[in-house]
């Protein structure tokens, strides 16, 4: 038990590392195009703010794109799992093991 539990921490402990990481070159990869957006001047020397502008919607569009991927995941695994049934309960003899019907008898298997 100790080793599922240590097994399970260090899984879950592995995600959020590898997700952080992704979220830092991410950010890391946005504030250095930006810096280079910004540098990006004009022959007459005035800053050239079209780049900025479709540096930072890309950005946004794929904030927005990876949070309506995360929501869908969450709630279809959400819908997928109040479909379980909570208790189910073998009627059959077909739904229990030979070996259950062997131990118990045919009286328990309806």
């Amino acid at each position: 038990m100790q080793n599922t539990r240590i097994a399970h921490y260090l899984y879950t402990a592995s995600l959020f590392f590898l997700i952080l990481l992704t979220g830092l070159c991410i950010a890391i990869s946005a504030a250095d195009i930006i810096i280079q957006a910004l540098a990006d001047r004009t022959e007459s020397g005035t800053f050239d703010y079209n780049n900025l502008i479709v540096v930072a919607a890309s950005y946004m569009l794929l904030a927005v794109v990876s949070l309506s991927f995360s929501c869908s995941r969450v709630m279809t695994v959400r819908a997928s799992l109040q479909d379980i049934p909570k208790v189910y309960m073998p009627i059959k003899g077909d739904d229990l093991p030979k070996i259950s019907i062997k131990w118990g008898g045919p009286s328990l298997a309806v």
